[in-house]
């Protein structure tokens, strides 16, 4: 939700709706941006909604189910999805590794890149229709950053417009 109030000459002529589990950042994108915005577990939500671009970051690295997760992605993306994951690349990952942390109260994936290829092949995603690439995130690893992190990001691209 703080893209449309940080970056708002790219949102000027825009339909915008923010979605985030936590009512802290929903009260504040309420308060600093005139879009709508929504309160809830996307998992969970009955969402009858459809976007022409659904743009999630670092959500994905979180939540408690995959594939549901992505399952509602595709449900509500009528052209264009781009799925960001901060924790790493691990295209040798047979299967995604979630870790819960008692310290944070979340889950920390690592995604398998052959489980989302599969996964995506079974929603009827066609080879042309999606993408699955590693990308730089930019950030230096320190001691305070580094949880198995190897400086790069995986991305998910939908296209369904092919």
């Amino acid at each position: 939700g703080t893209y449309p109030i940080e970056f708002k000459y790219l949102f000027e002529d825009k339909e915008y709706v923010g979605l985030d589990i936590g009512k802290p950042s929903i009260e504040y994108c309420k308060k600093h941006s005139p879009f709508k915005f929504i309160c809830g577990d996307l998992i969970n939500l009955d969402f009858n909604l459809k976007f022409d671009l659904v743009f999630s970051h670092a959500v994905i690295d979180h939540v408690y189910d995959i594939e549901e997760f992505l399952d509602k992605i595709l449900a509500s993306t009528k052209k264009f999805a781009y799925i960001s994951a901060y924790r790493g690349y691990f295209p040798n990952l047979k299967e995604h590794k979630m870790t819960w942390s008692n310290e944070k109260g979340c889950y920390y994936n690592d995604l398998s890149i052959e489980q989302l290829k599969k996964f995506l092949k079974s929603k009827g995603l066609k080879d042309n229709e999606y993408k699955i690439r590693k990308q730089e995130d930019g950030t230096e690893l320190n001691q305070e950053h580094s949880i198995g992190l190897d400086g790069y990001e995986t991305v998910i691209e939908i296209n369904k417009t092919v």
